[in-house]
């Protein structure tokens, strides 16, 4: 149940505070909202604040409707309403893309390892998806960017990333959110004093939560959109 909407009589043309308390064994009640409730009417018009909604759905047996004032006297509570959503909000499923394996490099002087990669085509990655190639691994990574080979190296992040195996079960470190971000050069650069990567080069992919774009047309057909 996620709102409550209540009738009642008296207190006209007055805030009326309410609490709503929730238990499954009328002994033991837990706070689950609070309202102002509100009905005046006039010749000309009239209001009706008569909704609760509860702080956070609640599957509870019994609920309690209280007023937490001393304006209360005179008012009945004729009715009540809990309600539901029967639609349920679900999150897009993730978009990820795949990108190429370009090269990589060793910097023995500072004791780093740079592998890099290349997108092919112009994707607004928000979380990045690093797959290490050995289990327990822990380590840590810099996320680089740049779009051009002559341009240099622009930082975004560090991130740590693992693979581990405990138990016959593998565990890997979560996706990498970014601040939106359109790059055709992406690296990973990951330091020998902080874990290294070893001889074997991880994966990497984009991934982004897809849009929904709703247009209307007008005019003669044929039509071109440009998202």
């Amino acid at each position: 149940l996620e709102t409550i909407s209540v009738d009642w009589q008296g207190v006209d043309g007055k805030l009326l505070t309410l609490e709503v308390l929730t238990s499954d064994d009328l002994q033991s009640w837990s706070h689950a909202g609070n309202a102002v409730l509100l009905k005046t009417s006039n010749d000309n018009s009239s209001i009706l604040q008569n909704t609760i909604s509860l702080d956070s759905p609640t599957e509870a047996r019994y609920l309690q409707v209280r007023t937490t004032e001393g304006n209360s006297t005179g008012f009945n509570l004729t009715k009540a309403n809990a309600e539901y959503s029967k639609v349920q909000s679900i999150a897009p499923e993730l978009v990820l893309q795949d990108i190429e394996f370009l090269e990589r490099s060793e910097d023995t002087k500072n004791g780093l390892v740079n592998i890099d990669f290349e997108s092919a085509g112009h994707f607004p990655a928000s979380y990045l998806q690093i797959k290490l190639p050995q289990n327990n691994t822990i380590t840590n990574t810099t996320i680089l960017v740049r779009n051009n080979t002559n341009e240099p190296w622009e930082y975004l992040t560090t991130a740590s990333v693992y693979r581990l195996m405990q138990q016959g079960k593998s565990f890997t470190s979560p996706d990498v959110v970014l601040s939106p971000t359109v790059a055709r050069y992406w690296r990973l650069q990951f330091n020998l004093s902080s874990g290294g990567i070893g001889a074997q080069n991880p994966s990497l992919s984009l991934g982004w939560l897809p849009s929904t774009v709703v247009w209307n047309a007008r005019g003669q057909a044929p039509f071109t959109l440009h998202v």
